[in-house]
């Protein structure tokens, strides 16, 4: 139970000092499964991408999910709250 409080701790903090217009403005939906992630994706247009929440990085993390209509998968490495810290992160990012 420990665990899953530092958890969550870490992603109510990165949504608190990162995200929070994002989560103001409806954008992020909260958490989803895998499954409920892959249904959303599916038939959208190639370069419609999901950020989700990290299940595996214990502070907080964020992974991407896009469509790419690849026949290969890759996995990317999460995203930490130490990359986030950076004020020029979003500099090149047009977000809708």
């Amino acid at each position: 139970m420990t665990m899953v409080l530092v958890w969550l701790d870490g992603i109510l903090l990165m949504v608190k000092t990162h995200l929070k217009i994002l989560w103001k403005d409806g954008s992020i939906m909260g958490f989803v499964s895998e499954g409920k992630e892959k249904t959303l994706l599916k038939k959208k247009q190639r370069g419609t991408f999901l950020l989700c929440f990290s299940e595996s990085i214990r502070d907080g993390g964020i992974t991407f999910s896009w469509v790419d209509y690849s026949p290969t998968e890759e996995d990317l490495m999460p995203i930490l709250q130490e990359f986030l810290n950076d004020p020029n992160v979003f500099d090149s990012v047009d977000i809708l």
